[in-house]
């Protein structure tokens, strides 16, 4: 959930920037607004940001693949002793 928001706070600013970008007829900088929101590596980037339990962003692949890890390993530690 808390990816979510980040990522519709992500595409509110984007939006926010567009429209002030558009009101001062500042067209370079309204395209490339426009190419970041269409372009699929944004996508992609904001699909692989997690925040880890410490507060911290993790955005590298093996400190993801880490925090899921230890995840699991506490949740199924915590299913054997029930």
């Amino acid at each position: 959930m808390k990816l979510r928001r980040y990522k519709n706070g992500h595409l509110k600013q984007l939006c926010q920037e567009l429209e002030d970008h558009s009101e001062c007829n500042n067209s370079k900088e309204l395209f490339r607004c426009v190419k970041i929101l269409i372009s699929k590596t944004t996508t992609a980037r904001l699909a692989i940001i997690l925040k880890y339990d410490t507060g911290k962003m993790l955005t590298e692949n093996s400190d993801i693949q880490n925090c899921w890890k230890v995840y699991c390993e506490v949740f199924y530690a915590s299913q054997e002793t029930n």
